[in-house]
């Protein structure tokens, strides 16, 4: 990679990463300090003349990090033959790629009889998150609620209201003035615990799952389909670029 395909990287980054739970939201200065610190021993681009259509971090036989834009996924076939190619001139037999569970890396391993685990349950580890103010939380991802309600093709207004302990919130889908209003339910409306919404929030466990919880109460039906379309299960994931120590 050259330091004027940068930019590139920064845009293939957050084009692929950029709506990851857990993923970090990269500056140009924190971009330049993970190159500069050289825990992967190379970096390897995908061009298509000046533009860069793919890139991978590599250390040794591992992969730290790829993406690839979408429109161009020959750029993902070439990285990969590539790290391929150099792993085995180094007789490493394998390839490991670290990547969330929908990374489109993850569809080639399977293709080709590769083996895919999770991270966590390998290691016997769990991660923890802690939203310390609910309601400010609800009001930052408000964009991305009307997102999902418009891609699943919900009827608007959608409503669900959330009770937590003495706390009390209401989510007003619609088409151009959505809101989060507290201290209001709607008819349809869940009670559960902190940490239950914690966790649905973050895409850590879906509906059905959190349905299952101790102190776990919905209204009615409806509204276990609204929160079955506004809190999908999600990939949370972060790159081993972030992770790793100095």
């Amino acid at each position: 990679w050259r330091q004027v395909e940068l930019g590139d990287l920064m845009a293939l980054y957050d084009l692929q990463f950029g709506r990851t739970n857990g993923s970090i939201a990269r500056t140009e200065e924190y971009w330049r300090w993970i190159i500069g610190r050289r825990y992967a021993h190379v970096i390897w681009v995908a061009c298509q003349g000046e533009a860069v259509r793919g890139y991978a971090f590599v250390k040794d036989h591992k992969i730290l990090e790829i993406a690839s834009h979408p429109a161009h996924p020959q750029a993902l076939r070439l990285l990969l033959g590539r790290v391929r190619a150099e792993a085995l001139e180094r007789a490493y037999p394998d390839v490991i790629a670290h990547a969330p569970s929908d990374h489109p890396v993850l569809d080639f391993f399977r293709g080709t009889a590769g083996k895919v685990i999770d991270q966590e349950q390998y290691d016997n580890v769990n991660s923890m998150y802690h939203i310390p103010d609910l309601g400010r939380f609800l009001k930052v991802i408000l964009p991305e609620l009307q997102r999902r309600a418009h891609e699943a093709g919900a009827s608007l207004p959608l409503e669900l209201g959330l009770s937590v302990g003495d706390h009390r919130w209401m989510i007003h889908i619609e088409a151009k003035h959505s809101r989060i209003e507290p201290d209001k339910l709607s008819r349809r409306y869940l009670t559960l615990s902190p940490s239950t919404l914690v966790r649905l929030l973050m895409g850590h466990v879906g509906i059905d799952v959190a349905a299952s919880e101790e102190g776990f109460e919905a209204s009615t039906t409806t509204a276990i389909e609204a929160a079955r379309v506004l809190f999908p299960t999600r990939a949370i994931w972060r790159s081993p670029l972030d992770s790793a120590t100095a």
